[in-house]
């Protein structure tokens, strides 16, 4: 049996809300797993995924999202987690025509408006920053978030690949920290 929650149950296991004996009988091998906002570099992964999942229960082909959708699912924060992403996906699928690619403007308006723009390409800077930001994001997506492989797309080190994400503001995770061993609760897939 696999179960999953978003509550820690030790907690409501002291609030007298969950049983005591049904948590011990659940509680043989654990796995914490962070929310979906704590680990945004599995979202393209989850992205392609869900779409094929979800085209397949709905008979309906489409195409792979573009990177530019990529980037903006993987800006956003997820309260509802996985099941939130996909039903912003279940949406677009809808929306999609058949075998065309799933682009932003299949997005959902709230996505759309609480992710926030990349930096304006007005300057020099800006424009390379976006440059660099367009093409690490493709590299992880590509690389299916391990860093390294990304890094070496690149044809740069891990190091330096670490140092742009961090400029650029591209949430990251260290490849020697397994998933989810610094996050406090678990929530589920």
């Amino acid at each position: 049996m696999i179960a999953a929650t978003n509550q820690r149950l030790e907690d409501e296991i002291t609030a007298k809300r969950f049983r005591d004996d049904l948590y011990f009988r659940l509680k043989v091998f654990l796995i914490r797993v962070p929310p979906l906002r704590d680990r945004r570099e599995d979202i393209p992964l989850l992205a392609r995924h869900l779409i094929t999942r979800i085209s397949a229960r709905l008979k309906k082909r489409v195409g792979e999202p573009s990177p530019e959708t990529l980037a903006v699912l993987s800006r956003y924060s997820y309260r509802g987690n996985v099941r939130e992403l996909e039903n912003v996906l279940e949406q677009a699928v809808i929306l999609a025509e058949p075998d065309a690619a799933i682009t932003e403007d299949l997005l959902p308006d709230e996505i759309l408006d609480a992710v926030v723009p990349p930096e304006p390409a007005t300057t020099l800077r800006g424009t390379r920053d976006a440059f660099e930001r367009r093409q690490i994001e493709e590299a992880v997506a590509g690389a299916h978030g391990v860093l390294r492989r990304a890094a070496e797309s690149l044809g740069i080190t891990y190091r330096g690949l670490a140092k742009k994400m961090d400029r650029l503001g591209i949430p990251r995770r260290r490849e020697d920290e397994p998933p989810g061993s610094d996050a406090p609760d678990t929530s589920s897939l």
